[in-house]
């Protein structure tokens, strides 16, 4: 999982910037915050046990960026109490969403073998 290709790991990347109202071009600061989206991308996809399209799933991409907040402001600790029912959300909408796909794969394999 967390297979984030390069023109979505820069619009990330310049959205956390913009969030964190980061104006200035810095080698080690970029290094830190493309850190903190690795490391949110894959909390996000562990929790949801699915891979995730952080270009084309909005809801996805913006707990990312929230939680890439928090790990910013040393507040890790924090993200899942102050957004309990948003990843309650996002998580059985992933799992229904997995299942909706898992049903369509075996229904069509199993059309395929009558």
């Amino acid at each position: 999982m967390n297979s984030i290709d390069e023109s979505t790991r820069a619009s990330l990347l310049k959205e956390l910037q913009d969030d964190l109202l980061i104006t200035w071009e810095d080698e080690d600061t970029n290094r830190r915050l493309q850190n903190h989206i690795t490391k949110s991308a894959a909390y996000l996809e562990e929790l949801t046990g699915t891979s995730l399209d952080f270009s084309a799933n909005i809801r996805a991409r913006e707990l990312l960026l929230e939680r890439c907040r928090y790990q910013h402001n040393s507040a890790t600790d924090e993200f899942e109490v102050n957004f309990e029912r948003e990843l309650s959300r996002f998580i059985l909408k992933e799992a229904v969403n997995a299942y909706r796909k898992a049903r369509v794969i075996d229904d069509e394999t199993l059309s395929r073998n009558i």
